[in-house]
Order: structure tokens, then sequence, then C-alpha cells
């Protein structure tokens, strides 16, 4: 039997598929780059923001459908960074002032937006440390082409896969409670 361990960040037991984020931003690319490589990183740039767009513009249709209109105005202000001139504006500026990849620039500007909204007392202003982050980890990952794959495919002892559901909480013992699907309930891949 596998045991996966985590850190509960809600009390109470859940039951659905298991989803295993591992946060590789410390493994981001950077070097210098000439004068005449600024188009084509600014170009990569374009590329990843339109595709980063498109897909919390999906992500928002998705959360107003199924919790509302407040909850997926979450992802509008997600939009909206990336609709932001500054944030073209200092990506272009960094790219011809310190010739790095573009990687490194956004990097750069997510680590600039961060001092300054942490450092402000506005409680509103502080909260957006988050979104900064949320929006840099979908630009590095169309950058680097990484697949946004993260749905964990558990082994089954005969090495076929399910997709759960599991259990996770804190102080459940899903080999002593059991899961609420038997293995006769599950599609076979």
């Amino acid at each position: 039997m596998t045991i996966i361990k985590g850190i509960g960040v809600s009390p109470g037991v859940a039951i659905a598929p298991a989803f295993v984020y591992i946060d590789d931003s410390g493994i981001i690319p950077q070097y210098h780059i000439s004068a005449e490589d600024v188009q084509s990183e600014m170009a990569r740039f374009h590329e990843a923001s339109l595709l980063a767009k498109k897909e919390i513009e999906a992500l928002r249709d998705r959360a107003k459908k199924e919790a509302g209109e407040e909850q997926a105005a979450i992802f509008d202000a997600h939009i909206m960074m990336l609709d932001d001139p500054v944030l073209l504006e200092q990506i272009e500026l960094s790219l011809k002032e310190k010739q790095f990849n573009v990687e490194a620039a956004v990097l750069s500007f997510e680590s600039e937006m961060v001092n300054k909204l942490s450092s402000s007392q506005d409680p509103l202003k502080q909260e957006k440390v988050s979104d900064i982050h949320d929006v840099v980890r979908r630009l590095l990952g169309h950058l680097l082409k990484k697949r946004e794959d993260f749905a964990f495919r558990y082994p089954n002892r005969d090495n076929s896969h399910c997709q759960g559901p599991f259990a996770f909480g804190n102080g459940y013992d899903v080999a002593q409670h059991g899961s609420r699907h038997s293995n006769r309930d599950r599609k076979q891949d």
C-alpha cells in the first residue's frame, strides 16, 4: 500500500481525485541574450501571455458556472494583470537593460511587485501577492512549455491505474474506514 502524506489545510474529510502539485519554480533558466534577441524574447512573452489569458478565461467561465460570479471575479483580476501595459513595459525594459531571457525578466518583475505589495500597509495590496504568484507561474509554465497535467495517477496492485476517488482528512484512515466506492464500481481504464 502506498501512503501519501501531506499537510491538512482545512478540517474534515474529502473524497475526490487526488492532484499532486510540484512547485519547480526554482528550476527557471537564466541566460544572457543579445540586443538582437530582445524582439524574439518579447514574441515568446506575447505568446505565453495570450495562452495564459485563454486558459484563465476558460477557468473564469467554468468558475462562474460552478461557483458563481463572485468566485469567478478572481480570474478577472488575473486577466487584468496580463493586459496591464505596465507589465509589458517592465518586461521589455528588463530585456533591454539587463539582457537576460524573458523567464528571468518575468521572475524579476514578480520579485519587484511582491516586494512592493508586501511592504504596503494596505491589506488589499498585500492580498494581491498571491495573484501575482499565480499569474507568473502560469506565464512561466507556458514559456517553459510545461504540461499542466498535475493529476496523480495512483497505481493499483496490478500496475493498472485508477484515478480515485481518494480519501483525505486529518486522522482519517482509509484502510480502516474504507472508501465510499468499491473496486467493482470503478470504471476500467
